[in-house]
């Protein structure tokens, strides 16, 4: 992301111009790629080594496709994403969910969302 760009964005948040039209295209994406499924396995592999699985930090979980599956390895999962769409979805979708609508770097993690 450029300098201006971001700087601009800094404080807000993330809008996608043509959400529905991203969305559409994102999940015809989704539908007709097997990377998920193989990023999945990918992680699957690597939490079973961790010795625990109290806490899942998503930063840009999106519309959670990984997010959810994800989070069932842990006792709690927390979210930081930037687009107000998604983060809404997240929190309508997975009310257990600690979710933070924000920049990664802005995100107060210790407050209640």
């Amino acid at each position: 992301m450029s300098l201006d760009i971001e700087n601009t964005l800094r404080g807000r948040s993330v809008v996608m111009e043509g959400d529905a039209d991203y969305q559409r295209q994102l999940d015809l994406f989704v539908r007709c790629s097997t990377e998920k499924g193989i990023e999945l396995v990918k992680v699957g592999e690597i939490i079973a080594g961790l010795p625990h699985r109290r806490y899942f930090l998503d930063i840009g979980a999106g519309g959670g496709s990984l997010t959810i599956p994800i989070s069932q390895s842990f006792n709690e999962t927390t979210v930081v994403e930037p687009n107000e769409k998604q983060a809404s979805f997240l929190k309508r979708r997975c009310p257990h969910f600690k979710i933070y609508n924000d920049f990664w770097d802005k995100a107060n993690l210790g407050s209640t969302s």
